[in-house]
């Protein structure tokens, strides 16, 4: 493990460590969130390259502006939604908010990995410390979030024991 493996272990802890704990009384805004993180990313993935082309900009400035943007629009929707919809479900509120938490960082990192192998690329050349395209070309938890390795491993294992079963 790198240097880029710790930062990521300890961001994904402090981002769920905070997911939990607020989600003890009601999981509902942690929920929202987690829908709204995983929106805006999977948006400003896929609409960032033509947003460059079309202002001529560079894909690194479109991709965090345009992410930041969408997050905080549905951020404010989910914050809308959960003070219309309050719901809790006392005693897995824990256990969930500690679920949403860690898809709240896998998709706040998902993107935020995707800016920085942005940022390291020859084109681009701005330097971020701990990162560079070495070592996240080496890092394991870096293809486990932008792969989705352990995940497909899961649903491939799962999907044996249906058809065996």
């Amino acid at each position: 493990m790198n240097g880029v493996d710790w930062l990521l272990l300890v961001t994904i802890v402090i981002i769920t460590g905070i997911q939990t704990f607020r989600g003890l009384k009601d999981f509902d805004v942690v929920l929202y969130e987690m829908i709204a993180f995983i929106i805006s990313s999977a948006l400003s993935i896929k609409l960032y390259i033509s947003i460059s082309e079309l202002l001529t900009v560079n894909p690194f400035y479109a991709l965090i502006f345009l992410y930041i943007i969408i997050a905080i629009i549905l951020l404010i929707i989910a914050n809308i939604i959960a003070n219309q919809t309050e719901f809790s479900w006392h005693p897995f509120n824990s256990i969930l908010s500690f679920v949403f938490g860690l898809a709240t960082s896998w998709a706040i990192l998902f993107v935020l990995l995707r800016i920085a192998i942005i940022a390291t690329s020859p084109e681009t050349a701005i330097r971020i410390p701990l990162i560079n395209s070495e070592s996240i070309a080496k890092s394991v938890i870096v293809k486990e979030i932008l792969e989705f390795k352990t995940y497909q491993a899961i649903i491939h294992f799962l999907s044996k024991l249906t058809v065996s079963g």
